[in-house]
């Protein structure tokens, strides 16, 4: 149904090209193909998710051949993570899409395609290339790359892609002569073709990804056939690299020498080290060789090994220790210790170091480290729980990359079930953030039959108690619907909660047809992306990608298999002093409005007085929310504090305050209709869903 386009991330793994993430979208054609490959680039080649890439391309260079023709989900979940965001969401353009994750695996012949295919090539990190590509007469003709420009003019020219039977293998061109026609005819230029291709792409010189580097042929027969041998061939700066690196002058080879005895003469003197600290790049030098002694396993564990690693790494504030997979854990202890007790180092790679233990790590990472970002990827000894309590412990925290974070939403196999365990006892909480749910309420105006009934700020006013809200989850003829998002799973810094909330009312408050909020479970997949693209700094972005909240995206994706309004998330158990964010969104008849009308959004902070809700709710604004953290609770400091609320107010200067009259007549109501329906019905349809797929 409808136009189908597949979206591949691949990579050189041991010199094969492999798929390591795959994403179908519905409705994606014409120039859609080319925005989101675009901020596909933008989201790959961003500076925060660097680490956690490379740590997923080094994980993909150790598995056995075998392994890529398992039945796995979602072995590389950060990269998958990236493909479904950057396919399907744009806070900034009121951009969000239903996107569908594939098998990791799946192959052309697997897939339902008729407009073509994306395909992104992130073996160098900071140079993405990519191509487009029309399937349709694979494998009979070689797979064809194609630059935007490419595919604009092929899809306007020959709907589907299809190419012309009279070029066939019958030609009497010769293979060679073929090619090299071939690649003529990929030449485009704009200025040929502007009557063919959308007039945005003319425009916004953004658009044209002319400039980037594209996907080869070569890289296309390699990627598509798995009896192939071996892509031995190196790319032009990977053979300048290897001629530099041959050419060593004298000083570079004592340097070298010193820098090795250093580190293998357990009784060199340490006075050596204290002089040879002086030598001009001899710092850089030594933390060079640690890293290639690591990599290549040979890294001794000395005692000067500790020394040499403070003065490898004095002065940085980023610290990667993750090929240090060969050190004992005791050595490897001290070291961190040691580099910690500077208290400057902000960041700390300890990704794949399998030798480290839980109660390791929670002795090295404590609040006085000042420590603000830790990677422990591809470490399954190392339990979300234990995550959790290295999180609630140090307050200086923003970020922690873990693999089952990333990897534990996109794991649908547990289904519905996994969905309801997790409700009642989430396997990692936030003690951090007391804020646990998102409470979402929709109203649209042309239930009350004409004019709406207008609020003294241009809003409507909404009878909650006559409505009917969360009845069923449903939002049945009137188009209103409540709905609970669950974030308690997510590890929140008061940073991230605000560019959170503002992506996503970015994204919602846009007139986009593509962002219309009229199923709960595209409201809750718009909140996911918008919290997963959340920047855990004071900046203006959406292109650092975190892991979708957990439960959230579950619900998500099993209220959206369904295609019933039912929504299996039921009214959350609130007590005195958690804290939830209740958003009303007041919605015109049609997304696309007129500005004059009543499209409103208001926001609160809510939490019970009492724990049987008998006196109502405590309600308070987001701004004095803000202005009530403290550094102890939070870890955030004051000036922090002014700092997010001056974003806030001139980010979301279109967002209401919900009055405490109004709150105390909402929840309540939805509370009461959600609990009519018996969960047990509820799940009883999901499950049918489920079994019927």
């Amino acid at each position: 149904m409808g136009q189908r386009h597949q979206l591949f991330v691949v990579a050189k793994i041991r010199n094969r090209y492999r798929t390591l993430a795959v994403a179908h979208r519905q409705w994606l054609y014409e120039m859609g193909p080319v925005e989101r490959c675009l901020r596909l680039i933008q989201i790959f080649q961003a500076g925060p998710n660097q680490i956690p890439m490379k740590q997923e391309l080094r994980a993909a260079c150790e598995k056995a051949d075998d392994f890529w023709t398992t039945d796995f989900e979602q072995p590389f979940p950060f990269i998958a993570t990236c493909l479904l965001v950057g396919s399907s969401f744009e806070p900034g353009t009121g951009y969000q899409h239903r996107v569908h994750s594939l098998r990791f695996n799946v192959t052309l012949d697997q897939i339902d395609n008729n407009d073509g295919i994306t395909i992104i090539d992130i073996s160098d990190t900071t140079d993405i290339r990519y191509c487009f590509a029309f399937p349709n007469d694979w494998p009979r003709k070689p797979l064809k790359p194609l630059s935007a420009l490419g595919y604009l003019v092929r899809y306007e020219t020959t709907p589907g892609g299809d190419e012309d039977e009279d070029e066939d293998e019958h030609s009497e061109v010769e293979e060679g002569e073929q090619e090299d026609q071939e690649e003529a005819t990929d030449q485009f230029k704009i200025e040929d073709y502007t009557t063919l291709i959308p007039p945005e792409y003319l425009s916004l010189p953004r658009y044209r990804l002319e400039k980037k580097r594209m996907i080869t042929k070569d890289i296309l027969r390699n990627w598509l056939n798995p009896t192939a041998g071996d892509d031995k061939s190196l790319d032009h700066d990977e053979q300048q690299a290897q001629l530099v690196g041959t050419k060593q002058s004298l000083r570079e080879q004592t340097m070298e020498q010193l820098v090795d005895t250093l580190l293998r003469d357990p009784d060199q003197d340490p006075d050596a080290i204290a002089e040879a600290r002086h030598l001009p790049d001899f710092a850089l030098k030594l933390g060079n060789k640690i890293s290639s002694l690591a990599a290549a396993h040979e890294l001794p564990s000395s005692p000067t090994l500790v020394r040499c690693l403070g003065i490898a790494f004095d002065g940085q504030t980023e610290i990667d220790l993750s090929s240090m997979t060969q050190i004992t854990p005791s050595l490897l202890v001290e070291a961190i210790s040691s580099l910690l007790e500077s208290g400057i180092v902000k960041s700390l790679d300890l990704s794949h170091l399998r030798q480290l233990s839980e109660k390791d790590l929670e002795g090295i990472v404590h609040t006085k480290s000042g420590l603000e970002t830790l990677y422990i990827l591809q470490m399954p000894q190392i339990s979300l729980q234990c995550v959790g309590s290295l999180w609630a412990k140090n307050t200086a925290f923003k970020e922690i990359y873990h693999t089952d974070l990333f990897g534990r939403p996109l794991n649908l196999s547990h289904r519905y079930s996994n969905l309801v365990v997790g409700l009642q006892s989430p396997i990692i909480s936030d003690t951090r953030n007391p804020i646990k749910n998102i409470l979402f309420a929709r109203a649209l105006s042309k239930m009350y039959g004409g004019e709406p009934n207008l609020r003294k700020d241009d809003g409507i006013t909404v009878d909650w108690q006559r409505s009917e809200l969360g009845l069923s989850g449903s939002h049945k003829e009137n188009h209103m619907f409540f709905s609970v998002f669950p974030i308690n799973d997510m590890l929140l810094i008061p940073t991230k909660i605000i560019n959170g909330l503002v992506n996503f009312l970015r994204c919602a408050s846009t007139d986009s047809d593509s962002c219309a909020l009229g199923e709960s479970y595209f409201a809750g997949y718009t909140m996911v992306k918008s919290f997963a693209s959340a920047s855990p700094d004071k900046t203006d972005g959406s292109t650092t990608i975190g892991p979708f909240p957990n439960l959230l995206y579950k619900a998500c994706s099993t209220a959206a298999r369904t295609m019933s309004p039912l929504w299996p998330v039921p009214f959350p158990h609130l007590c005195p002093g958690e804290l939830s964010i209740v958003i009303i969104n007041e919605q015109a008849p049609s997304r696309r409005m007129e500005k004059t009308s009543p499209s409103k959004f208001r926001l609160a902070v809510a939490s019970p007085k009492t724990a049987d809700k008998s006196e109502g709710y405590q309600v308070q604004s987001l701004e004095a929310y803000l202005e009530g953290l403290t550094e102890c609770s939070s870890g955030i400091q004051s000036e922090e504090v002014a700092t997010l609320l001056q974003y806030w107010k001139q980010r979301m200067s279109f967002v209401g305050s919900c009055e405490v009259a109004e709150i105390d007549e909402l929840l309540p109501t939805a509370e009461k209709n959600m609990a009519k329906v018996k969960q047990s019905r509820v799940w009883e349809i999901i499950s049918d869903a489920w079994d019927r797929d």
